[in-house]
């Protein structure tokens, strides 16, 4: 658990850096601080925990380490409120509500304060008696007013992101909302069963079987949630292009060995040798070009192929288990094939004109760059499958 503990506050952490480069770069935007206070919160009440006890015993205070966290999520809360507030509400109504909540909060973590001071040692974890007057009847009545305040800012959260959701037309930020959402109702889970718990607790009910099994996960999960909710917007370019350059990658190295087969028979289809590497802005073109050049080089090894190749792969097929789109690519590999072979071992081009090689399924839809794609890693994949290469066999039987 403090595997993922120590992952989700370097996470938090890593944000909060790079959102308070950009609050350095624009010191008045207003939304950012917010963001930037959201991303502190989260990133002291989670790192916190490892270290909840050392703290205690440190300072000789009961209790102090886990209050810290929890005045930290206190924070977090308003100012995730104020954060969406301030983006989706007209500047004056926005300034004079924010003011407004920014005030409860700092009323709220007061209260906390002063009912923490004023509240008993708990016997069972007492390590002093300082920096609590035992004024209070119960130790943990502050616990009371942090799981309301906490609670109706998450209610608050879930419908502001519900609404904002429903009415934006960016994907990344409704998506980002959405997940908001998601951290929020895993909050409020965590409140309910802390709630139950704290109250078994003053019954003298025993809850130590259940509690930390149910609570630390729910409360990591929200961390973790709201977090990813708050950045995903701003990272999601980067995201998605980090996702596009993967996809480039793999498909070209899925598409490279049925490339080299054709390089080796037609060396000219290569206008520029491909590169092993790649950056982030040459993999597309890298695939485009692997793509064309595979298709020159089908259109180039026509008069070669053997019709023979596609009608006995076909029939090899026929007892398999595969779907006729995998067939289809069986007989056109099968004919890429023999079409190489054939150049390769100097064997004179026959007169099959176009009539060899099976035009690839779909008809328009492999004009779609993707589908092109697609189909072709089909090919690629059965270019190397058992099926090919018994076809070879008894062509030349």
């Amino acid at each position: 658990m403090n595997l993922f503990i120590y992952a989700v506050t370097l996470a938090c952490l890593a944000a909060l850096v790079v959102k308070t480069r950009e609050l350095c770069r624009d010191p008045r935007n207003l939304s950012m601080r917010s963001l930037c206070l959201v991303l502190s919160g989260l990133t002291v009440s989670v790192g916190i925990q490892p270290f909840v006890t050392a703290i205690d015993q440190g300072t000789g205070i009961s209790r102090l380490g886990s209050f810290i966290g929890q005045c930290a999520v206190l924070v977090a809360a308003g100012a995730g409120q104020v954060f969406l507030i301030r983006i989706y509400r007209a500047t004056p109504a926005a300034e004079s509500e924010s003011r407004w909540r920014h005030a409860l909060l700092l009323v709220i973590l007061a209260a906390s304060v002063v009912m923490f001071v004023l509240s008993p040692l708990d016997p069972e974890k007492g390590v002093g008696a300082a920096g609590h007057l035992s004024l209070l009847p119960r130790p943990y009545l502050y616990l009371y007013l942090y799981f309301g305040y906490v609670a109706v800012t998450l209610v608050a959260v879930i419908r502001m992101c519900l609404r904002y959701a429903a009415l934006t037309e960016q994907k990344a930020l409704r998506t980002g909302l959405r997940i908001l959402v998601a951290g929020c109702t895993a909050g409020l889970a965590y409140i309910a069963a802390s709630v139950v718990a704290r109250t078994m607790q003053d019954f003298h009910l025993n809850v130590n079987s259940w509690k930390g099994p149910v609570t630390t996960p729910l409360y990591l999960t929200t961390d973790a949630l709201i977090l990813i909710g708050c950045v995903f917007p701003a990272w999601a370019p980067q995201l998605g292009a980090g996702w596009r350059w993967f996809a480039n990658r793999r498909a070209g190295r899925r598409l490279q060995p049925l490339w080299l087969a054709l390089y080796r028979a037609i060396p000219e289809i290569a206008l520029v040798p491909l590169t092993s590497g790649g950056s982030w802005s040459d993999t597309r073109l890298q695939l485009y070009r692997q793509v064309i050049e595979i298709r020159d080089g089908q259109l180039a090894l026509r008069p070669y192929v053997d019709p023979r190749a596609s009608r006995i792969s076909l029939e090899l097929a026929q007892n398999s288990r595969l779907t006729a789109r995998q067939r289809a690519a069986v007989a056109e590999a099968a004919a890429l094939a023999a079409a190489i072979e054939a150049k390769i071992n100097g064997i004179p081009p026959g007169d099959y004109g176009s009539a060899g090689q099976p035009e690839p399924p779909g008809g328009a839809d492999v004009a779609d760059f993707a589908a092109e794609i697609a189909w072709l890693q089909q090919v690629a994949r059965a270019f190397r499958s058992p099926i090919v290469a018994r076809t070879l066999q008894q062509l030349h039987a």
